[in-house]
């Protein structure tokens, strides 16, 4: 059997509308109907981004597998097909995002996959808009969370350690759960999640108001990936903006320095001018103060890529 190329598999998997993690998901359960064995999620999400790249050829099983979770006939496989197969109308389906989590243990995590020109644009446009016009503003999630806000916001008592010990654990769920988990299932908790511990911190004062202020940027870090995986970076840069002046106000040089950190690589998938990315990448080192941490490795990694890419040059 003919080898399929990265393009292939990348223009076969946007034109369901599907992420690769949502891809990854699909291959497994293909898998599972046919009774074979295939990767962990995780790795099998790590596979995916290397095939498309061209990094790692695609063996003839997961060919196969892709053919099943497409719904593809096998004879389809060695080639560009000459029409897409079927898809629903993507503007009204909610679909998901991609990776690379905040907390140091998510750093596994692969790389966001390169800007795939105009056609690429226009299907990550039409994800963006069914998730949130599918999930984010659902009637039935929006209603139950404004009726568990209201009576939240009844209780007057501050903040405590305890909120932020919660607050930190449900932060660290999320940076394990992007890039693994359909958008359409964290889009909406992001977002809800994002706003509450907003309101909490409005609250607080003393060491809690910090540890809280640190929750926020990295809530809002996660929420800035999520639109870059969406193809919407100017939305993206408004969080990341948002992050950056919460991870100040913590007073945690280390957080300070790895959102930016994060935004430096991110930035290197979207179309952004040299400056741009090599600033992003000198105010990560700086906020890390040039010392070991995974903020300044992003830092220097960013400015490497883009040395020996050339991408974000204009």
């Amino acid at each position: 059997m003919t080898r399929i190329d990265g393009g292939t598999l990348r223009e076969w998997r946007r034109s369901r509308g599907w992420d690769v993690p949502e891809m990854a998901q699909r291959l497994r359960r293909a898998a599972r109907e046919a009774g074979v064995p295939v990767a962990a999620l995780r790795g099998l999400v790590r596979m995916i981004y290397a095939w498309e790249r061209g990094d790692h050829a695609i063996s003839e099983r997961y060919q196969l597998l892709y053919a099943k979770a497409l719904d593809l006939a096998p004879e389809r496989l060695p080639g560009v097909p000459a029409d897409p197969p079927d898809v629903p109308d993507l503007a009204g389906s909610p679909v998901s995002p991609l990776i690379l989590g905040i907390s140091d243990a998510s750093a596994e995590a692969s790389y966001p996959e390169p800007s795939g020109g105009q056609d690429g644009n226009d299907v990550r446009r039409r994800e963006l808009l069914g998730v949130l016009s599918g999930a984010v503003v659902g009637a039935g999630f929006a209603e139950l969370e404004r009726l568990r806000r209201s009576v939240d916001s009844s209780l007057s008592a501050p903040p405590t350690g305890r909120d932020a010990d919660e607050w930190e654990r449900t932060t660290s769920s999320y940076a394990h759960e992007v890039g693994v988990l359909p958008s359409r299932d964290l889009l909406p908790r992001l977002l809800a999640d994002f706003s509450e511990a907003g309101a909490r911190l409005t609250d607080a004062s003393g060491h809690t108001r910090h540890r809280l202020a640190r929750v926020v940027a990295e809530l809002g870090a996660l929420t800035a990936i999520t639109f870059v995986s969406l193809g919407d970076p100017h939305t993206a840069d408004r969080w990341w903006r948002t992050a950056a002046r919460a991870a100040d106000e913590a007073g945690d040089h280390r957080s300070a320095s790895l959102i930016r950190g994060r935004h430096a690589i991110f930035s290197l998938y979207s179309i952004q001018p040299a400056r741009t990315v090599l600033s992003l990448a000198d105010e990560a080192i700086a906020a890390g103060r040039y010392t070991p941490c995974a903020g300044v490795t992003s830092g220097y990694a960013a400015r490497a890529l883009r040395a020996a890419t050339g991408r974000g040059k204009r």
